[in-house]
C-alpha cells in the first residue's frame, strides 16, 4: 500500500501551495492557485453536491480530478507512478478542503475507488509532516463495541436495531463479536469500556442522530431515562480516553461535515481528542445505506482485509448495488446510494488490518458469549446477567428506571408479560442499575411472617424491633420502621417481589391479590406513600391482578423479542447455529418459538441438541402438550371462556403489533369487546410495545397461542376471513397510510392484510393507489419497497391477459391523470411478473407486445399529444442513447415540461397539467418515472435517460 500525500501550504493571503508527495515531505511536486479558487469550489459544492438532487457525480468527480491534476498532470502521474498498488489518497484537511466530496474523484473512465488495485480517499489531519501505517493485527476475531442511540421524542425515531441487524447478519462465519451496549447512554458506554482490557475493542460503532447546533457539533445519544443527552467530541473522548480502539465509528449524519463558520466536523474534533482513526458521513445519510455500510465494512475487516482495504470494498460494493446496467460505466452513477457520503479521517497513523486472516493458524472463531450469572437474591433464583449479556429491553428498564427514580407519586413498577419474557432478568437488571439502594428479594409465594423475618434480618437491633412487636398492626410498623432507617441515614431498600403470580387466585375470570399477601402489600405501600418514603418495589407477574393498588405502580408490559434482539439471543444458543443445525430445523423452531427467550432456551437444550431433533420438532409443531406449561399455567384456561377466545382469534389477523384501535376494529361486532380485550392484557395473553403513553403502545397476539390453544384460529369460513381482512385493511390504511409512516415493516402488513381478501379484485390496485398517495413525500420509499415486496408473494394472481383493460377505459374517458397512473401500475405489475429487478432492468426487456399495446393506446385517444412513441420522436430530436449526456436529458426534461428551465429544476409529478388541451406535447405517460424519487422525476442523474433510452429502443418505428 503506498500513500500519496497531498498538503496545502497557504503563502500570504491570497495563495496556497499544493504538494505532492510520497514517503518524502521534502520530495514533493508542487503548484500554486489563488485561495478564491479553492472557495469557489467549496462554494459550488453546496449547490452542486450538497442538494437534494445534486449533479450527476461522475461531472463533480471530473470536475475535482481535474482541479487536482491541474495543467502539468500531477495527480495523473503521480498515481501511475503505483498503479498496480493500492493507493492512499491522503488529503490534507486544511482550509475545509475536507468537505470537498473527494469520494468521487473519476478519471474519465471510472471513480478512482473502483479501480483495481483501488485509490481510497482519505481525510489527513495532519499532526505531523507524514502519515504513517501502523499494521498490528490481532490474530483473533474481530471485536467490535455497538452502541445505537434513539433518545425520546426525537424525530424521526431511529430504528436502532437495524444496523445492529445488519451486521450480525454478515457475519455468517463468526468472524466477529459484537458486544452491545444496550442503554444509549455515554456513561454506561464507559462503564462498560473499563470492564474489559486495553485494546480488547478494535473498533467503536455509535449510530445514531448527529446535528451541529450552535456551530458545535454533537451526537444525540441518551440519559439513563431514555431522554436526549448532547454529546461533544470531547464527551465521546472523555469516555474512551484510555480505551481508544484503532477505529471509531461515527455513523451519524454530517459526523464528517465541517460548518461553514470553519469549526471542525466531530470526527476531526475527536481526532484532535487523541482518536487516531475516525469513519463518519459527510452530510445526511439514509438508515438502509448507513447500515448497508456498516454490514459490509465489518464483513471486510473480520477477515483480514486492511481497514483501507475494508473501505474500498465497502465504496465498491454499494456502488454496484447502485448500478442499474452496465451501460452505465460511462454516465453518472449510483446516485440512488450514499456511498460516496461515507468519510475517513485519520491522525498521525493509518491503520492497517486489524486482525489476521480466518485461515491464519492459531485464529479462533468469534466465541459464543459465556454467561456467568451473579444473583441478586440469597437463594440464588433472582439472576442477575452481566452488562454484556442483557440483551434488549432497553425502553422498558428506562420506563422503569424513570418511574423508580423520578416519579414519587408511584412506590413502584409491575413488569407484568407472558412467561418466558424476561421479567425476572429486566428485575435482575434494574437491580443492578440502581446501586444506591439495599436490594431484597422474595420469590414466588409471600406472607408477613416471611416478609418481616427477611425484612428484619437486613436491620439493627432498634429498627428490627420496631418491625417484630406484634402489638401494633403491620402498616404501623412499616411506618415506623421507615422513619427509624430514615433518621439513621441508611441506604433506602428495594424490594423485590418475583415471580408474584403465585400469589394470586381468580375470580371472575381475572386474577386478584390472595387475601393475606393483599394485606401485606396494602400495608407496604400505605407505609412507604405516608413516610415519602425513597423506598421502592418491583413486582414481577404473569397478570395484571385486579386491585385499587396498582393506581400506586407503573405497569409495565412486555413483548416478544424481534429483530436485532431475537439475532442476539440466537447467537448466544449454541444449537441455533447454521454450521452446527441444519437451517431448515433452525428456521422452524424459532417460529415454533416466536420470539419467546424462555422456549428459545428450551428448545436450543431439549431439541436441537438432541440426535432426533427433527422428529421431536415434529411432534411439537403438532403438540404443545410438552411445553405449553413453561409459558401458560394450567389455571389459566379456566380463564380463557369463549368470549375470550373469539376476540384472540379476531387479533390473530394482524402479525405484527398495532394501535388498540385496530384490535378494536376487527372486535368491534363482539359484546364486551374493550372488556375482553383488557382482559387478555391482563392475562398476559397480548403483547405490549414498550411505549409509556397508552396512545403509542402497540399490541400482538403471540403466535404461540393458537399452539397450545387449537381453539384460538383465525375464521375459517371465507366470507367471514375476507370480511376481517377487509375492516383490518381500512383501520390500517387510517392508521398508517400516510406521509408520516417511513416504517417498512407497517407498510408490508398493510399490503399483506390488503392482498389476503381474495375475493376483492380491486385489492393490489388499492395497494398500489395508497403507495402512491404517500410518494409525494420527498424519498418515500418504504411504502414502494413494501407494495413490491408483497407483489411478489401474489405474483401468481397478477392476470397479464387483462393488463391493458382499465387503461383503455379510462384514455376513452379522457382521465389522462388516472391513465397515467394505471400505466405506472402495469409497469409495476410487469416487473413482477416478469421477474426483474427494478424498472429500469424492466426496460431493457421490457416486453414488446404490451409495450407497444400501452403506446398504442396513448397515442390513439391522444390523437397523437402523448405516448412512448410522441416521447421517443422527441427524445432523438435532442440527442440518442449511447451519446446520452446530462444536457440533452436536461433539454428533453423541458421539451416534454417536466424541467422547469426557469427554475433550473426538475419538477414534481403534481406540478403537471394531465391535460391535451395545455399540456405540451408528450408530457405524458410520466408518473412511473417517479418511482423512489418522492414524486420528483428520476431525472436527477442520467440513470433516468438510461432507462428511458432502453425503453425507446423496444417501441416499434
Amino acid at each position: 500500500m503506498k500513500i500519496l500525500h497531498i498538503n496545502l501550504k497557504p503563502i500570504g493571503d491570497d495563495y496556497a501551495e499544493f504538494r505532492f508527495f510520497w514517503d518524502n515531505p521534502n520530495d514533493y511536486q508542487s503548484r500554486q492557485l489563488p485561495l478564491t479558487e479553492i472557495f469557489g469550489l467549496l462554494e459550488r459544492s453546496k449547490t452542486d453536491y450538497y442538494t437534494r438532487i445534486p449533479e450527476p457525480y461522475v461531472k463533480t468527480g471530473q470536475t475535482l480530478y481535474n482541479w487536482l491534476d491541474g495543467n502539468d498532470r500531477l495527480l495523473e502521474n503521480a498515481l501511475d507512478r503505483y498503479r498496480r498498488e493500492t493507493i492512499v489518497l491522503a488529503i490534507a484537511a486544511s482550509e475545509r478542503l475536507a468537505n470537498l466530496p473527494w469520494e468521487l474523484l473519476h478519471d474519465g473512465t471510472q471513480f478512482l475507488v473502483e479501480r483495481c488495485p483501488p485509490v481510497v480517499p482519505v481525510r489527513w489531519v495532519a499532526d505531523r509532516d507524514r502519515l504513517a501505517v501502523k499494521d498490528d493485527p490481532k490474530n483473533r476475531f474481530l471485536n467490535v463495541l455497538f452502541m445505537a442511540t434513539s433518545p425520546r421524542g426525537v424525530k424521526p425515531e431511529l430504528d436502532f436495531e437495524a444496523e445492529e441487524g445488519q451486521i450480525l447478519n454478515a457475519d455468517k462465519k463468526r468472524s466477529l463479536c459484537l458486544t452491545v451496549e444496550e442503554s444509549g447512554n455515554l456513561e454506561e458506554l464507559g462503564e462498560l469500556v473499563e470492564d474489559y482490557d486495553k485494546g480488547y475493542f478494535d473498533v467503536v460503532h455509535l449510530t445514531g442522530h448527529a446535528t451541529i447546533d450552535d456551530e458545535k457539533p454533537c451526537f444525540l445519544t441518551e440519559t439513563e431515562l431514555g431522554d436526549r443527552a448532547d454529546s461533544s467530541a470531547e464527551d465521546i473522548a472523555r469516555v474512551l480516553q484510555f480505551h481508544y480502539p484503532k477505529l471509531i465509528f461515527l455513523s451519524g449524519c454530517r459526523t464528517g461535515y465541517s460548518s461553514e463558520n470553519a469549526v471542525p466536523s466531530m470526527a476531526e474534533a475527536l481526532l484532535k481528542e487523541g482518536a487516531t482513526a475516525v469513519l463518519s458521513w459527510g452530510d445526511r445519510v439514509k438508515d438502509d445505506d448507513a447500515s448497508a455500510a456498516a454490514a459490509t465494512l465489518y464483513e471486510a475487516l473480520a477477515v483480514g482485509k486492511t481497514v483501507t482495504e475494508a473501505l474500498a470494498s465497502t465504496y465498491q460494493t454499494l456502488l454496484r448495488s447502485a448500478d442499474t446496467n452496465a451501460v452505465l460505466k460511462d454516465v453518472g452513477r449510483g446516485c440512488d446510494r450514499q456511498w460516496h457520503l461515507l468519510r475517513f479521517y485519520v491522525a498521525d497513523a493509518l491503520p492497517g488490518a486489524l486482525v489476521t486472516t480466518p485461515r491464519k493458524r492459531g485464529r479462533k472463531r468469534a466465541p459464543r458469549p459465556s454467561v456467568v450469572p451473579q444473583f441478586i437474591d440469597a437463594k440464588q433464583r433472582l439472576r442477575l446477567l452481566p452488562r454484556t449479556e442483557f440483551v434488549g429491553r432497553r425502553r422498558q428498564l428506562q420506563n422503569c428506571l424513570r418511574t423508580l427514580k423520578t416519579d414519587w407519586e408511584k412506590v413502584g413498577v409491575l413488569l407484568q408479560g407472558m412467561g418466558g419474557w424476561g421479567k425476572s432478568a429486566i428485575a435482575a437488571r434494574l437491580c443492578d442499575r440502581l446501586s444506591e439502594y439495599e436490594t431484597l428479594v422474595w420469590w414466588r409465594q409471600v406472607d408477613e411472617a416471611q416478609f418481616v423475618t427477611r425484612f428484619g434480618d437486613k436491620l439493627n437491633a432498634r429498627e428490627r424491633e420496631i418491625l417484630q412487636q406484634t402489638a401494633e398492626p403491620l402498616k404501623y410498623r412499616l411506618r415506623d420502621t421507615f422513619e427509624a432507617l430514615d433518621e439513621a441515614g441508611e441506604k433506602p431498600f428495594l424490594l423485590v417481589f418475583d415471580d408474584f403470580e403465585w400469589n394470586l387466585e381468580h375470580r371472575d375470570g381475572n386474577y386478584i391479590l390472595q387475601p393475606k399477601v393483599a394485606a401485606l402489600l396494602e400495608a407496604l405501600v400505605w407505609a412507604m406513600q405516608e413516610t415519602d418514603s425513597p423506598h421502592r418495589i418491583i413486582i414481577t407477574c404473569r397478570y395484571e391482578f385486579q386491585s385499587d393498588l396498582l393506581n400506586d405502580f407503573f405497569v409495565q408490559g412486555l413483548d416478544s423479542f424481534h429483530h436485532a434482539d431475537l439475532q442476539k439471543k440466537l447467537r448466544r444458543l449454541e444449537h441455533f447455529d447454521p454450521t452446527q443445525t441444519d437451517e431448515g430445523l433452525i428456521e422452524r423452531a424459532i417460529a415454533l418459538a416466536d420470539g419467546n427467550p424462555r422456549l428459545l432456551e428450551w428448545l436450543d437444550d431439549e431439541v436441537l441438541a438432541q440426535p432426533d431433533a427433527e422428529a421431536r420438532l415434529t411432534q411439537l409443531e403438532n403438540s404443545s402438550e410438552d411445553w405449553k406449561g413453561k409459558i401458560v399455567w394450567d389455571e389459566l384456561y379456566q380463564q380463557i371462556d369463549q368470549p375470550l377466545e373469539t376476540i384472540l382469534s379476531l387479533c390473530l389477523v394482524y402479525e405484527i403489533p398495532v394501535p388498540m384501535a385496530a384490535l378494536e376494529a376487527v372486535c368491534e361486532e363482539q359484546s364486551n369487546y374493550r372488556e375482553q380485550l383488557q382482559r387478555a392484557i391482563a392475562l398476559g395473553l397480548l403483547e405490549v410495545s414498550s411505549d409509556v403513553e397508552e396512545r403509542d403502545r402497540t399490541y400482538r397476539v403471540s403466535r404461540i397461542l393458537p399452539r397450545i390453544i387449537p381453539s384460538i384460529q383465525l375464521p375459517s369460513d371465507p366470507e367471514r376471513l375476507y370480511s376481517l381482512y377487509r375492516k383490518a385493511w381500512e383501520i390500517l390504511t387510517e392508521l398508517w397510510g400516510d406521509r408520516e409512516n417511513q416504517d417498512e415493516e407497517r407498510w408490508r402488513e398493510m399490503f399483506r392484510i390488503g392482498f389476503a381478501e381474495k375475493d376483492n379484485p380491486e385489492r393490489f390496485r388499492e395497494g398500489f393507489d395508497r403507495m402512491l398517495s404517500v410518494q409525494f413525500r420527498p424519498f418515500h420509499q418504504e411504502s414502494d419497497r413494501a407494495l413490491e415486496a408483497e407483489l411478489r408473494l401474489s405474483k401468481s394472481e397478477l392476470d397479464r391477459a387483462t393488463l391493458c383493460e382499465r387503461l383503455e377505459c379510462l384514455l376513452q374517458q379522457e382521465k389522462w391523470r388516472e391513465a397515467d397512473r394505471e400505466t405506472a401500475w402495469i409497469f409495476y405489475q410487469l416487473m413482477v411478473l416478469e421477474g426483474q429487478e427494478d424498472f429500469d432492468d424492466l426496460c431493457q426487456t421490457f416486453p414488446s407486445r404490451e409495450l407497444n399495446e400501452i403506446d398504442a393506446l396513448w397515442v390513439k385517444y391522444s390523437d397523437g399529444h402523448f405516448g412512448f412513441s410522441v416521447q421517443k420522436a422527441i427524445w432523438e430530436s435532442v440527442g440518442r442513447h449511447p451519446d446520452v449526456n446530462y444536457e440533452t436529458w436536461e433539454d428533453f426534461g423541458k421539451r416534454v415540461s417536466w424541467y422547469d428551465g426557469q427554475k433550473g429544476d426538475w419538477k414534481d409529478l403534481a406540478d403537471l397539467n394531465f391535460s391535451v388541451q395545455v399540456s405540451v406535447k408528450g408530457e405524458l405517460p410520466a408518473t412511473w418515472t417517479t418511482r423512489g424519487w418522492g414524486g420528483g422525476f428520476a431525472c436527477g442523474c442520467l440513470e433516468g435517460s438510461v432507462c428511458w433510452a432502453f425503453l425507446f429502443s423496444r417501441i416499434k418505428a
